[in-house]
């Protein structure tokens, strides 16, 4: 089995998906890819921005009806 994808079998690319993923990686790396500071700096940046989040109440699963 090949691992390598030809041209016509790669999935289509979307500019601005590439576009999120580059800023996420890097956003990342510039904190050491360390999962806790990187929360910490997005929930900091939510409480600076000033923005109204929305928080909803999970939903019931199947097995707590």
């Amino acid at each position: 089995m090949s691992t390598i994808r030809d041209a016509e079998n790669a999935p289509p690319t979307d500019d601005i998906i590439e576009e999120i993923r580059r800023v996420r990686t890097a956003h990342a790396a510039s904190l050491g890819n360390d999962l806790k500071r990187i929360v910490e700096d997005l929930q900091r940046q939510e409480q600076e921005s000033g923005a109204v989040v929305v928080t909803r109440p999970a939903r019931k699963t199947l097995d707590q009806s």
